[in-house]
């Protein structure tokens, strides 16, 4: 048997991809240089003004008479010559109006600083014939050596939990990581704190094999008091509580007593994701 396996040629949008991720990583290292780490790339999105949906529209229906043509005997002929005088038509009215698609794809990647690292998010603009036109900034954010390692395991899906049974650990893997990238997804505001936020959890959970709620929110209260100078205030925490509304977990909050001055406290709200949204400060 003479058998010779054949891989299925790729579509034009993979190819199309390709072409406009290497066009990234291109342009970045010839700016960049070795400064330049690449992460994930998303999907390739193609935006089309209304008039290329309208053409799209009638070559389909070009494509189900031509594949119907027996069902529509003496009719087909006419048909088929309405249906190419509109796309004719509409290919006229395209090329009057000047218009075409683009192409879009974001990209995350890491830049060695003097200071450490910073994280990017990009968002990058193609003409039809693959030309950069527009990079549009997403995201910004400073990060230490450390953070940059843990972004790097959480880029790459390594293990998080490390207990005796393997199926808790895959289970739990996947529900966190899950979590995590749904967060990434719908988060638009704060997005630099959400990361910086995910990758002390997963730090939290490396250490302990565990996702304690109200640890990680007391961590994550400790770093922001010592990011303020507030040296002369030293934590007590009380319980992290959940605020509702209709009955519905709406946000957390976390009260921090001064352990020097019974006076002084800072309350921090969490949304629902650890992110800290908002501080009050009594003195």
């Amino acid at each position: 048997m003479n058998y010779q396996y054949v891989p299925t040629p790729p579509s034009q949008e993979d190819v199309n991809s390709e072409i406009i991720k290497d066009s990234i990583s291109s342009t970045l290292k010839l700016q960049l240089e070795d400064k330049y780490s690449p992460f994930n790339f998303s999907t390739l999105t193609t935006n089309k003004p209304k008039e290329f949906s309208t053409l799209d529209s009638i070559y389909s229906k070009r494509s189900y008479l031509t594949q119907n043509k027996k069902q529509y005997k003496a009719d087909y002929d006419s048909l088929l010559n309405q249906i190419n005088y509109a796309i004719s038509n509409q290919k006229k009215e395209i090329n009057r109006k000047k218009i075409y698609h683009t192409y879009q794809m974001d990209h995350i990647y890491i830049v060695k600083t003097s200071k450490g690292y910073t994280l990017h998010e990009d968002q990058f603009l193609f003409l039809p014939n693959f030309q950069l036109k527009k990079i549009t900034p997403i995201l910004s954010t400073h990060l230490t050596k450390k953070e940059k390692i843990l972004f790097e395991y959480f880029t790459l899906n390594y293990p998080l939990f490390e207990t005796d049974d393997f199926n808790y650990n895959h289970q739990m893997d996947q529900l966190v990581y899950r979590k995590f990238n749904n967060a990434l997804a719908n988060e638009k505001k704060r997005k630099g704190d959400l990361i910086h936020t995910i990758l002390y959890c997963v730090e939290y959970i490396r250490k302990y094999n565990d996702f304690n709620q109200t640890d990680i929110a007391k961590g994550i209260a400790s770093n922001w008091i010592k990011k303020q100078n507030l040296t002369k205030f030293t934590p007590t925490f009380e319980k992290l509580t959940k605020v509702l509304d209709n009955y519905n977990i709406d946000r957390y909050t976390l009260k921090a007593n001064n352990k020097h001055n019974n006076n002084q406290s800072i309350t921090f709200t969490f949304d629902l994701n650890l992110v800290i949204i908002d501080t009050t400060i009594l003195k």
